[in-house]
């Protein structure tokens, strides 16, 4: 079974002919009409002040939508338990939407997928960890967990732009 959004529906796909809505995200005046998901030159020229989601993952917890509004990348996060939902702000100084790492000095954080148990992971390249350390960009505030600087400290003065991709794990904050 697989999961495909569309509007702001997240469906299951499953066996032929079994389409079922599992979530559901009212996001009104500001949702893409349907008709224009049938042409692909709608989604190219679509009015810029409509939104578009085109990522999401499902945990446990959590939904997390990711697509543009006003041109503009941003991500939404739903606690399913409390049935709250939060914009998420972009971490400023990036071009796309990265959301800030509470790691004290780590990289900030695209979503690409969950674990079984819940957590989300990214991949990274280790270029873009050199580039952000050499723009100073991952001290963006005072660390407060002294181990885990030195940690990351260390794997980031022995990375090469040619090492194999980092996958990083986000444990969510309940």
């Amino acid at each position: 079974m697989i999961d495909q959004l569309y509007n702001d529906t997240i469906y299951s796909i499953g066996q032929p002919g079994q389409v079922e809505p599992k979530f559901f995200f009212e996001i009104r005046k500001n949702r893409m009409p349907a008709e224009s998901y049938r042409r692909p030159e709608n989604l190219i020229n679509y009015s810029a002040d409509k939104a578009r989601y085109s990522r999401w993952v499902v945990t446990d917890r959590w939904i997390f939508l990711n697509g543009t509004y006003f041109n503009k990348v941003r991500n939404i996060v739903y606690d399913r338990k409390s049935t709250t939902c939060e914009y998420v702000p972009y971490l400023a100084g990036f071009h796309n939407a990265l959301i800030e790492n509470d790691l004290d000095r780590g990289p900030p954080f695209w979503f690409k997928g969950s674990t079984f148990t819940g957590d989300l992971f990214n991949v990274i390249h280790p270029y873009k960890i050199i580039e952000y350390n050499e723009n100073g960009l991952l001290y963006r505030h005072t660390p407060k967990d002294k181990k885990a600087v030195s940690v990351f400290s260390k794997m980031k003065s022995e990375l090469s732009e040619n090492d194999n991709p980092v996958i990083q794990i986000i444990q969510l904050k309940n």
